[in-house]
């Protein structure tokens, strides 16, 4: 097992910084544990912030994790896995289409494909893209975000950032055979 997570760190550490993807800044080995010292994210994954997100009148409401407002998120079953990936199916289609969640939506995809082909660019195959594996820092209510760093839509770039971890399926291999890859509900 300390071999897989080795080869997760050395994966990980062989990228350069970037601002979509989750700093690894150093490991510590013991003989059974491999620590991981990652880059703090303050945020919560894309899942969640996704099932969270709230859209009254166009304007898209701070968001806060779970632990903050008091409510939290059902999980399908004893071993705590979040329910399938199909959160938007309940969500009427009108609230899914104004404009300004579709400008945020747009800026958050950017921001994901941008790291995304980093990765690809390096040689990089994450293998397991989904939600659960982008952060999100929301900074919309901090101060600086409000001294007027905004577009014309009403956004700054810095205000919402995403960004990738968990390369525990990476590989660098140009041609893989292992498929036995990803996770299934998104398969």
């Amino acid at each position: 097992m300390l071999e897989v997570q080795r080869l997760e760190a050395t994966i990980h550490q062989s990228l350069p910084p970037h601002a979509n993807i989750v700093t690894l800044y150093r490991t510590y080995e013991t003989p059974e544990w491999l620590f991981l010292v990652l880059e703090y994210c303050p945020g919560q994954d894309l899942y969640y912030w996704l099932e969270q997100a709230q859209d009254t009148n166009g304007d898209l409401t701070a968001l806060s994790s779970p632990h903050a407002s008091g409510t939290s998120t059902p999980l399908s079953d004893a071993d705590g896995t979040p329910p399938s990936p199909s959160l938007l199916a309940s969500t009427a289609g009108t609230a899914l289409l104004s404009r300004r969640r579709l400008k945020l939506i747009s800026k958050m995809f950017r921001q994901m494909c941008e790291a995304v082909q980093f990765c690809h660019d390096r040689g990089i195959s994450h293998r397991d893209i989904k939600p659960e594996n982008f952060i999100v820092e929301d900074r919309r209510g901090e101060a600086e975000a409000e001294a007027g760093q905004e577009d014309e839509d009403g956004f700054s770039s810095s205000r919402v950032v995403v960004k990738l971890t968990d390369f525990g399926l990476a590989t660098a291999e140009p041609h893989c055979r292992d498929f036995d890859c990803g996770s299934k509900p998104y398969m």
